[in-house]
């Protein structure tokens, strides 16, 4: 089993409209806003994300991964909570919660999700810009967005997401070399 995780960092612009409209073998993912028109089996995201639907009252067809708490906290803070009946939900795993309580990012989320969902002998992360740059720029960020508090913390947890999945092969899609990965892991120029 393949499966490509679909970031939305800027590089994302250097694969997205050639390799992804060949149809790569395996399962795709994204995170947050997400790729629709490339029919993701979800899109993991944040509670920005669904808060903006809810508020935006926009309707959005792949289903979304989350954590019951980012439910809860949305429901309690918009003004359309009644939206979140129109939203298709499923629920990260239980196994990873504890993961997720100090900052990972929904791109952190849509990868520990897959590992645990599909069990890949692969896992591609493609538009991952944060884990070269330093630079949580999304390309569906509004100008001035608020950026991630967490950033620093971002690399830390793919490591240890990499470290603790030893027998998954890694390939993080970089127009940079990354350097001092754990062997399970490569670097695909962009």
């Amino acid at each position: 089993m393949i499966v490509h995780v679909l970031g939305n960092g800027p590089s994302i612009h250097c694969f997205e409209a050639d390799l992804f409209h060949d149809e790569p073998k395996g399962v795709r993912v994204s995170c947050n806003w997400g790729h629709p028109h490339l029919n993701c089996e979800f899109t993991a995201c944040d509670d920005i994300f669904i808060w903006n639907l809810c508020e935006r009252n926009i309707y959005f067809t792949t289903p979304i991964v989350c954590q019951q708490e980012q439910l809860n906290k949305v429901k309690a803070v918009t003004q359309n909570p009644q939206h979140l009946l129109k939203l298709n939900f499923k629920l990260a795993p239980h196994s990873i919660r504890n993961l997720f309580s100090m900052g990972m990012s929904s791109g952190h989320l849509a990868a520990a999700c897959s590992i645990v969902w599909y069990q890949p002998s692969t896992l591609h992360l493609w538009g991952m810009d944060s884990f070269w740059t330093n630079d949580c720029t999304s390309i569906h960020d509004a100008k001035g967005a608020k950026k991630s508090h967490y950033i620093h913390l971002w690399k830390r947890f793919w490591i240890e997401i990499f470290s603790t999945n030893p027998k998954i092969q890694f390939v993080i899609h970089t127009p940079t070399p990354i350097e001092n990965l754990p062997k399970n892991v490569l670097n695909e120029r962009l």
